[in-house]
């Protein structure tokens, strides 16, 4: 992915810049998946998987990437509690 692309990456809602998760990241994201402590902010169902994703600053929230590229849409964001650090 284009670092440029990558630079302009943002919240749809907070407008707070979305940075890619890391590895560590992600392990605690899929944990928290299956462990209930996330939730989609539209009630949807959760993805079975998570290949990558993109986290607030505050750790609070995620966008997971559909076919490699970020859902950023804020209905589908993932709530996380407690936040990812």
């Amino acid at each position: 992915m284009s670092e440029l692309f990558t630079e302009i990456l943002v919240d749809p809602e907070s407008h707070a810049k979305l940075t890619r998760a890391s590895d560590a990241q992600l392990d605690a994201l899929r944990a928290a998946l299956t462990d209930g402590g996330a939730r989609r902010r539209d009630v949807g169902e959760l993805p079975a998987s998570v290949e990558g994703a993109w986290l607030t600053p505050d750790g609070k929230h995620a966008f997971v990437d559909v076919d490699g590229f970020p859902s950023l849409l804020a209905e589908e964001r993932i709530e996380l509690d407690p936040p990812i650090d």
